[in-house]
């Protein structure tokens, strides 16, 4: 079976063998479809041996099982050779791959009784011969003998060996007369089969005696194949001299006391130094690290026993510049097994890193205004609070949201509203001191904290110098807006002690501004209830609303982005209200996921998904994958992963077709969140992080979390006319990519946005441009429509 990969790893080719092998379309096992049919206790080990390989772009060898079409695990054995357009540009590789399920019976056990020997000789699927030593005979042959040469019984019987062994008859009898009685003996032969075609074999031979009459046994395995793809390995080690010299990444040797004994052109031209200023210098005086100014470090590791030391670093140039590298240091031994030194492999990452600081700053900063994001701000809130409390000084937190900011947007666009936010925010950064916070926290809701108050007049002071800033007219596309804001603020420790619990209660206030006056600011109090009655009154309908069954699925699809295909759905719940209509999530979501209500609506949700997944399946109609949202309060459930496993086995969908949405606040919790992503990727379920960018996650740490697939926020993908936008979406598919993740893009609304993420490879898409959520019945009618274009591409080409 043949296989073939690209550059990053993924999946172009794969012979008719090994579809036939697996039973499955090209288009399933492209990029890592086919890691879907490796065993889970295999997955971790093979791709870490293959993220190995594709560092050092040398030929390998590894052992897997793999499912095949009949349902069952087989022991896969697979050769990989790299492949070069030129001496820079490398390809990937391209894989020879074996179904060694089948092991060698025991030699001693084939020779253990004459009545053995008939059983296995003539059973077994392994090609044995039995002959006569002392003329070369063919004295009996099993039947699959018969069918490795293409003789008959009969026929085989007939013949000499050296009919067979292509050896001169001499040699063919001395092999013969150097096997003894006591040891069985193995010998590397060319047999000929009856069509004239030359086949290398392994020949285990041993007497065995027959009414006192010594034959030799001998038993034949094909090994063709096997040479061939070492002849192939071989070949590329002959070439390493040349991947040293020609490979893109920097390279170097060095000795156990540290001299550079062998150094490659692309690191001389990287760091800017001469071969002969390198050569027998020692490393850490030729090329300084800031990090490290002996590779004692490294080296020791590997001298203790380490099989792979890596790490990264930043080299100084002669010419002042610093170059951040990624450095891999591997044992360097004779043939004996003896330490020399280690062979490292640099590779130049300043680009990444900048990518990496880029999106490090967006997990704690607003993308649009620059301003710390909610997660910065809570968590640097908590920390004042504790100083405070040390100090015993008081705090107000102030939550403000901008009057009929949506009018701004409807009227001159989002790309007006986006400057107004952004010329706001500056006017907040020049109104608090240096010592208090601000932060975005969503659309045109902004919060802060001012430090070490000395009473409530103040406060008020600051409030009412914010509410005047912003009445003074913003001049946005050569329009004068004058707008108002609602605040709403809390006192530490009058109305809270923590964080969460100063933003709810001043929120709450700005909410009781915004029913009464706007354009004002109110202090929080126990009297302010009525949006407390509402409150209750929107649980109590939730309540109802479960029982009654009242929410309702639409589902959006999502396209492959080259074929332009449906490749699967987003499951999206709608409340049915009796009175009001159709209800949308941002409407009741987060008080459900206040009072718990989350977990028996997300309960209720997962199930009809994959119900309703089950019925398109039974009916033939069905998309590779389903996504459903899942809230972190569901996540935090102790029984959360039995809930799913039990969906699974009612529904009766594959696990792999399963995709479960997280949030990014989850998935940079430790512990438990890592515990149960891991637990239901043991399950087969796929992962996705939703939204990604808006401000939580690092692609960094995401690198250790059982990620599938990046969902990138709708925003990011509706400023796509902003060069730094670009630039950044395009890290973050990169990045992913690195990561073996996949991408898909939300909120894709024009041709524009298309092409720009078909050109930077990310693969998934969704959003209005193709369809809005659909409800069930034209969900179905789409799905038939699909399912009829294809037959028609199909007959179009038979």
């Amino acid at each position: 079976m043949v296989c073939c990969t690209d550059s990053q790893g993924k999946g172009v080719y794969f012979n008719k063998e090994w579809l036939s092998f697996a039973e499955a379309e090209l288009e399933q096992e492209l990029s890592y479809g086919w890691v879907e049919r490796v065993h889970p206790a295999d997955v971790d080990r093979l791709m870490f041996k293959l993220s190995l390989a594709f560092k050092e772009r040398a030929p390998f060898h590894y052992v897997y099982r793999l499912l095949n079409s009949q349902g069952e695990y087989r022991i896969i054995e697979t050769f990989a050779t790299p492949v070069y357009n030129s001496p820079d540009e490398f390809l990937g590789y391209i894989g020879l791959s074996y179904d060694r399920t089948a092991k060698d019976s025991s030699l001693q056990e084939l020779l253990e009784s004459e009545f053995r020997y008939a059983s296995l000789f003539k059973n077994n699927s392994e090609v044995i011969l039995l002959i006569d030593p002392s003329n070369g005979d063919i004295v009996d042959a099993n039947p699959a003998a018969c069918a490795f040469y293409g003789y008959n019984k009969d026929e085989l019987l007939k013949m000499k060996i050296k009919e067979i062994n292509t050896l001169p008859e001499k040699e063919i009898f001395a092999a013969m007369q150097s096997i003894t009685f006591d040891k069985a003996k193995k010998f590397n032969f060319k047999h000929r089969l009856a069509t004239g075609e030359i086949r290398e074999v392994e020949s285990y031979a041993s007497y065995v005696t027959f009414s006192g009459k010594p034959y030799l046994y001998s038993i034949i395995h094909d090994i063709t194949d096997k040479m061939l793809a070492e002849r192939q390995l071989q070949d590329a080690y002959i070439e390493l001299e040349q991947i040293f010299n020609s490979t893109a990444e920097g390279m170097r040797v060095i000795d156990k006391d540290y001299n550079i004994i062998k150094v490659n052109h692309k690191l001389l031209e990287m760091l800017g130094i001469k071969k002969e200023e390198a050569l027998r210098k020692k490393c850490y005086e030729v090329f300084p690290s800031q990090k490290c100014k002996s590779p004692a470090c490294f080296l020791n590791l590997v001298k203790n026993g380490r099989n792979l030391a890596e790490w990264e670093t930043e080299f100084s140039t002669p010419d002042g510049r610093s170059i951040s590298c990624s450095v891999v240091a591997s044992p360097f031994r004779d043939r004996e097994g003896n330490l020399i030194g280690v062979v490292e492999s640099v590779r130049d990452i300043t680009s990444r890193k900048r990518y990496e600081e880029q999106i490090n700053f967006l997990a704690y900063h607003d993308h649009l205004t620059g301003l710390p994001n909610k997660l910065n701000f809570v968590q640097t809130l908590e920390q004042e609070l504790k100083r405070a409390k040390e100090n015993k000084q008081k705090l107000a937190v102030m939550f403000m949201d901008l009057d009929e900011f949506k009018n701004v947007n409807d009227t001159l666009g989002h790309s007006a509203g986006d400057k107004l936010l952004v010329e706001f925010a500056q006017r907040l950064l020049h109104l608090i001191r240096k010592v208090d916070g601000v932060a975005r926290v969503g659309g045109d809701e902004f919060v802060l904290y001012i430090k070490d108050i000395k009473g409530v007049e103040e406060v008020k002071t600051v409030a009412e110098k914010i509410l005047n800033a912003i009445e003074q007219p913003f001049f946005i596309k050569d329009q004068e807006i004058t707008i108002s804001a609602s605040i709403g603020i809390s006192l530490f420790p009058a109305d809270g002690i923590d964080a969460d619990t100063l933003i709810k209660r001043a929120d709450s206030s700005m909410y009781w501004v915004k029913e009464q006056s706007k354009r004002s600011f109110a202090f929080y109090t126990k009297d302010l209830n009525k949006p407390l009655l509402n409150r209750i009154k929107t649980i109590k309908n939730l309540k109802n609303a479960i029982n009654k069954e009242e929410f309702v699925l639409h589902y959006q699809p999502q396209y492959h982005a080259r074929t332009g295909k449906i490749v699967g759905l987003e499951a999206l719940v709608r409340w049915q209200h009796p009175e009001l209509g159709l209800i949308m999530p941002k409407d009741f979501i987060t008080l459900a996921e206040e009072t718990g209500l989350i977990i028996p609506i997300g309960q209720k949700v997962l199930l009809t998904a994959c119900s309703q997944m089950r019925k398109w399946q039974e009916i033939g109609i069905a998309p590779k994958r389903l996504a459903v949202n899942i809230s972190t309060c569901q996540l935090r459930q102790h029984d959360f992963v039995d809930m799913v496993k039990e969906v699974l086995l009612k529904t009766q969908i594959n696990p792999a077709q399963l995709e479960l949405e997280i949030t990014e606040s989850f998935a940079m919790e430790k512990g438990s969140c890592l515990s149960v992503l891991r637990e239901l990727k043991a399950l087969g379920v796929r992962i996705a992080l939703d939204d990604f960018g808006t401000g939580y996650s690092s692609l960094s740490y995401l690198s250790g979390a059982p990620i599938d697939v990046i969902k990138i926020d709708s925003s990011f993908v509706k400023q796509l006319i902003s060069d730094n936008n670009r630039a950044i979406v395009s890290a973050i598919i990169a990045m992913a990519c690195t990561l073996g993740m996949e991408v898909t893009a939300e909120g894709v609304e024009n041709k524009t946005q298309l092409y720009f993420l078909r050109r930077t490879n990310c693969r998934y898409l969704q959003g209005y441009l193709f369809n809005k959520p659909l409800s069930q019945v034209e969900t179905q009618r789409l799905l038939f429509k699909e399912k009829k274009r294809e037959e028609e591409e199909l007959q179009r080409l038979i």
